[in-house]
């Protein structure tokens, strides 16, 4: 029993470290992507003044905003981002500049949902895997003053990379839980398995009603009901047992009080009953009660008749 609640309070506790696991891996997912779509937000809005200094400067100096120029820019603010992605999409839709990609090989953008959030509330984000590279990219996209959108794009690691960050912790935490549980189990485990064998020898002394168990001392109410039963049992068997002798003791005096003999034997002619004129008859004592009817007499004719009468079930005279 004690190894059972061990072994079922270290299951329990490994179920509950997982689902725990589980559920802050999702609320850290959820709070990360959170304070990383806020950041890329904040990334895409300080890269828009940079995208409207160079386009001012391009006008100024009467150059052409043509496909070089978008896609020279894409890279510098690229290398200002610290590497992210950058695209710069025009109001149409097209793809006028990547900092990764040819721009001119990109399809059009306008239906891009970060684009369409961005149309209407200026700035929008997105989390999915990007068509180009293969792999789950976060989206910021914003819309600048000449209305043109300019995207923000980093790599998104998801829940399962965030579950492997969490590895180390869970593995620790599961150790330090596992040594606490054998601990505290098998402190429980005595708790619960020592009255519960305690009850169990109680019973060998229902059998003569000389069990006597305290409930109050018992840690449980299911452990206090059962001791509560033993004693009603055992009080039980006592009376009946006192009844049984009194019983006895009658028919005892009233077999001592005859004069003729009486002996009762069972099927293998051990001495159940004996009174004293039939131990004055045989010359024996009455201690060979619970023995072989042999230890009472060694007549033969006495014995060949008991014999008989065992075999034939009939009442035999000699």
């Amino acid at each position: 029993m004690k190894r059972a609640v061990l072994k079922g309070y270290v299951a329990v506790l490994c179920v509950g470290i997982l689902i725990c696991a589980i559920t802050s891996a999702l609320i850290f997912d959820a709070k990360i992507t959170g304070i990383t779509e806020n950041d890329m937000k904040v990334l895409a809005t300080s890269l828009e003044e940079g995208f409207e200094r160079a386009v001012q400067q391009q006008q100024d100096r009467q150059a052409p905003l043509d496909q070089d120029f978008y896609e020279t820019l894409a890279m510098d603010l690229s290398r200002s981002a610290e590497g992210h992605r950058v695209t710069l999409i025009s109001p149409e839709g097209e793809v006028v500049g990547d900092s990764e990609i040819d721009s001119t090989t990109m399809e059009n953008h306008g239906d891009r949902a970060e684009i369409r959030e961005a149309g209407y509330d200026r700035v929008g984000t997105m989390i999915r895997e990007s068509d180009t590279l293969g792999y789950k990219m976060i989206y910021a996209a914003i819309q600048t003053e000449n209305g043109y959108y300019l995207r923000v794009a980093g790599e998104y690691q998801g829940l399962i990379s965030d579950l492997i960050s969490f590895l180390p912790a869970i593995f620790g935490s599961v150790c330090v839980a596992l040594l606490a549980a054998v601990v505290l189990a098998n402190r429980f485990a005595k708790s619960v398995s020592r009255p519960i064998v305690d009850l169990s020898q109680s019973l060998v002394d229902v059998k003569d009603g000389s069990a006597v168990l305290k409930p109050e001392t018992y840690p449980y109410d299911e452990l206090q009901d059962m001791a509560q039963c033993i004693n009603r049992l055992s009080e039980n068997v006592r009376a009946n047992i006192g009844r049984l002798h009194e019983e006895r003791d009658k028919i005892s005096y009233i077999l001592d009080n005859m004069n003729e003999g009486f002996v009762l034997l069972d099927q293998g002619e051990t001495v159940l009953i004996i009174n004293h004129s039939a131990c004055q008859f045989f010359g024996c004592e009455k201690n060979v009660i619970g023995r072989s009817f042999l230890r009472a007499t060694r007549d033969m004719d006495f014995i060949s008749s008991v014999e008989k009468a065992m075999k034939t079930g009939k009442l035999v005279t000699f």
